[in-house]
């Protein structure tokens, strides 16, 4: 790849970049296939890189952009149903047996977790709603705000305005703020954070499908251990594409305990990240700061 794009925004230990930087490549690839976009992770830094055979247009963040706002605008569009346990199943199976939008199919496919009889409440296990925030319409409202436009390009430098975040899947692990160890009520220490990630974030869900198994449906990357709910995901030096990272994130390798170093190393994996889901007042739930495998 003659071209590299550093991404400091973008760090490998926290899940809510991982996802960010997933679903930017799903972007990119989708608006300059003729580039060939591949991902990695910088070594020295841990940083999230681009790689493209061509430069991309001095406009790429504003065709972006673009790129998601008619996503929004579309008769399908993800983000218009509010809550995940509000799209039917009825909804979902049109949805999925009417569209030829691949990158549409694998967004629904990978959101409608735990999806059994009509009519039946459901949660993603990776999107975390609850009963007053709803990820899906966070989302849709930050790319209907004309008045603070997404920044797309500053936020993934590392170089943006940070905002006031609501309605987040909470992938941040900095999102919790236990009482005991803040100096005024956590209530009142709004998250600061770059938008556009949590955005891209969204999109980055569809390399982790929804599948069946012996216990019932579950979400590719997470495995439970006595009674823990940890995510896992990889971290590679070698650009890959698009299809080569989602066959690379769902591997066995990558979720496996005790991890087989041989099988990583083979896999070309250089580290894996895993954050436990946890609730603390057991109402709310977050995802914990990652540790290194």
């Amino acid at each position: 790849m003659s071209h590299t794009l550093d991404l400091p925004g973008l760090r490998e230990d926290i899940l809510r970049d991982h996802l960010a930087a997933l679903g930017l490549l799903d972007w990119i690839t989708d608006l300059f296939p003729s580039h060939q976009p591949k991902l990695s992770w910088s070594i020295s830094t841990g940083h999230a890189l681009l790689h493209t055979t061509l430069p991309l247009p001095i406009e790429w963040p504003k065709m972006l952009r673009e790129g998601l706002q008619a996503w929004r605008a579309l008769e399908t569009n993800p983000m218009g149903h509010g809550k995940i346990e509000a799209i039917t199943p009825a909804e979902i199976r049109r949805i999925l047996t009417s569209q030829s939008d691949s990158r549409l199919i694998y967004f629904y496919a990978g959101i409608i977790s735990q999806l059994a009889v009509e009519g039946s409440g459901r949660r993603s296990e990776l999107i975390i709603e609850s009963a007053n925030r709803s990820v899906l319409k966070g989302v849709d409202d930050l790319l209907a705000d004309s008045r603070k436009p997404l920044d797309l390009e500053a936020d993934l430098a590392g170089q943006g305005t940070k905002r006031e975040v609501n309605n987040t899947s909470r992938w941040h692990p900095f999102e919790y703020q236990p009482a005991a160890h803040a100096a005024r009520d956590p209530k009142e220490n709004k998250h600061q954070d770059w938008l556009s990630l949590n955005v891209l974030a969204l999109f980055g869900v569809s390399f982790y499908p929804v599948i069946d198994t012996a216990r019932g449906r579950t979400t590719t990357g997470f495995r439970r251990i006595n009674r823990i709910n940890e995510f896992s995901w990889p971290t590679w030096h070698h650009p890959l594409a698009k299809d080569e990272i989602r066959a690379l994130v769902t591997h066995p390798a990558c979720h496996c305990e005790p991890s087989d170093s041989a099988s990583l190393f083979f896999l070309g994996i250089h580290r894996i990240w895993r954050s436990r889901k946890f609730s603390p007042d057991g109402k709310n739930d977050y995802f914990s700061t990652a540790n290194p495998v």
